[in-house]
This record gives C-alpha cells, structure tokens and sequence, in this order.
C-alpha cells in the first residue's frame, strides 16, 4: 500500500493542500419522528464545519480529494406537550474521500463515501438548555462512527498559479444508524444523517514537476 501511495504521489499531475469548511442544513430522521404527526415534527437546523483538505490529479481532470473536518450535526424538534428532547447535537470528525471530476474551465463533480467519527452528544430536555449528556448514555445509545455517501458540485477558480479557490454544494446522506438498537425495543427506529449546503476551500497548488 505504501509503494502504490509512493508511486500515485509520483506521477500525479498536481498535489494541493488547504483549508475547507462549510455552513449546512442538518438533519437526523428517524421514522417515529417522522409518524408522530402535530405533536413532534423536525424544526430547520443548522451547523457548520471547517478542517483541512488535500487532493491528488492522477489526470488533468480527475482526482482523489480527503478532507479531514471539525463538524456539528444539530436536530432541532417542534415538540407539543411530550417528553422529547427539544434539540439534540453531535459533534463529528467527518472524513470524506471523493472521486472528483475536473472540467477545462473549473467546474467539478465529487462522489464518494465519507467516514464521521462520533464526539460530544448533547441535548436539550423540554424547555431545558442544550447540556453534555452522560458518557455512559452516549455510549449505551450512539453508535461512534458513521457512514454517509456524499455528491458535490461546484466550480475551482484559480487565484494565481499556486493559489485554487473551491465553491459549491456537498450533500451526505447518512447510510448507518447513528443510534444503537437496545435489546426489547420492539419499536426502535434507526437514526440517518443528512446534511447538505455550502462548501467552500482554499487551497495551495504544488508545482508539479
């Protein structure tokens, strides 16, 4: 594996590193929500995240992109009268690695699976503030990593010879449950991400040689 990295590094047209980040739409579905009718319903939710970026060109107009990200992932809930959390959030270390499609004037195409590592959990009880919970809860309850698959499009504008700026749309759709299925609950309901919105970057472009 280190000799096939070895000779990609090699034989890339071009190598960038940077910095990226982005501002979302984020969500957390689950089916019980989604069945409760006026009593619980999901409210507009938002959070950001920011990290570091770098992509190989094995060709003029294709490339392998990784960014590892600082992100927060917030459910916000119109709750009536039942014992809910009002907002739950979660902070992860998303890791996506896109196949990213180049064209001549600096539009792209990026698809691939993203890895997020589970952080914090916090939430908010019924008019409560929004609280860490308990390490055993998050344990018991939250699964520590999840898979989401992920498409992008945007445009690359290069500032100078060294210097790419990226800005675009990035949409992830969480493919595993973010909550742990305990044992009894014959009504348990599996939990999936999706968040979508802004992405921005900006990179520094290694001569190639």
């Amino acid at each position: 594996m280190f000799l096939v990295a070895a000779s990609v590094v090699a034989n890339a047209q071009s190598f960038r590193v940077g910095l990226a980040g982005g501002y979302n739409s984020t969500w957390l579905f689950n089916k019980t929500v989604s069945d409760a009718g006026d009593e619980l319903d999901y409210a507009s939710s938002f959070g950001g995240q920011i990290g570091v970026h770098a992509m190989y060109s094995f060709k003029e107009k294709l490339g392998l992109s990784i960014d590892i990200l600082s992100s927060t992932v917030n459910q916000k809930y119109s709750v009536d009268g039942i014992l809910f959390p009002e907002q739950i959030q979660i902070k992860y270390v998303p890791v996506p690695v896109l196949l990213k499609f180049m064209g001549e004037k600096g539009p792209y195409f990026e698809v691939g699976p993203e890895f997020s590592f589970r952080g914090k959990v916090k939430a908010a009880a019924l008019n409560g503030d929004l609280e860490e919970l308990e390490s055993d809860i998050v344990d018991e309850f939250y699964n520590k990593s999840n898979i989401s698959a992920v498409i992008g499009f945007g445009v690359d504008i290069k500032a100078s010879e060294q210097i790419a700026i990226t800005a675009g749309l990035r949409f992830a759709w969480g493919v595993s449950d973010v909550t742990k299925e305990i044992d009894g609950d014959d009504e348990y309901e599996p939990t999936n991400t999706a968040v979508g919105g802004l992405h921005l970057g900006v990179s520094y472009i290694f001569p190639s040689k």
